[in-house]
């Protein structure tokens, strides 16, 4: 009788654990964070239902922006002549583009325009300013840093590796140096672009190491007062074409 009891018991459990395995179905409404999903059918001859639910994603704008360096520097002794100057300091080369605002209707991006001016180089000591005129001759972005090389178009590059952006088209401009204003009152200067479809994701601009850097050079006449000049350059990107 003792034997027949313990089989019973044991029996008794494998049905148990049998009746939950296969009804976990039946068991799901009783589950507090689960509710009913919509179109329940059963496929004939297989006691199998199935429904559909809906998977929704949000997606929201990264927006666009640029970052630039935190300062540009240059020094030189005067020696009576106009000298050209370049900032090959490594961080204070290139630029970052960011296109995050997502694709249009039609699968492409719209495009961006950079633009660049900046304040008269003024004397911190003296008050002087270096002498500009409205299409600029002191300040310049370059796509090198060195007469030889400044004239090539800054290199673009995906900043988190290839394929995850897509390379900017450069129309305007396309000739460098670009010499950049600085006044009180100049028009910004267009110094990089992408084309419409193009340049979307996060997009280095002439970052230190690349075929053609993106480097800042200013240019001085032969006589200035001995001073420390500064100026605030202000880098600006729009929705393009």
């Amino acid at each position: 009788m003792s034997i027949r009891r313990c089989v019973g018991a044991v029996t008794g459990m494998a049905a148990l654990a049998g009746g939950l395995a296969v009804g976990v179905t039946a068991a799901l409404p009783t589950v507090a964070n689960a509710t009913t999903c919509s179109g329940g059918t059963t496929v004939p001859g297989t006691g199998i239902t199935s429904c559909t639910s809906t998977g929704t994603v949000g997606l929201l704008s990264g927006g666009l922006t640029i970052n630039g360096p935190a300062a540009e520097s240059w020094s030189t002794t005067l020696n009576g002549q106009t000298q050209l100057l370049f900032d090959t300091t490594p961080a204070d080369e290139g630029l970052v583009a960011s296109d995050l605002r997502g694709l249009l209707s039609t699968g492409t991006g719209s495009g961006w325009d950079i633009t660049a001016s900046g304040t008269a180089f003024t004397g911190t000591a003296t008050g002087t300013t270096i002498p500009d005129n409205s299409t600029g001759e002191v300040l310049a972005f370059n796509g090198g840093g060195t007469p030889a090389t400044d004239s090539g178009v800054p290199t673009a590059a995906c900043y988190y590796g290839a394929l995850l952006c897509g390379l900017p088209t450069v129309t305007n401009p396309t000739t460098f140096p670009m010499f950049v204003p600085t006044g009180a009152t100049v028009v910004p200067l267009r110094i990089y672009n992408a084309t419409a479809g193009t340049g979307t994701g996060v997009i280095q601009i002439g970052a230190n190491g690349a075929a053609n850097p993106g480097v800042w050079s200013v240019t001085l006449p032969p006589s200035l007062a001995v001073d420390t000049y500064k100026s605030t350059i202000t880098l600006t990107i729009a929705a393009g074409p």
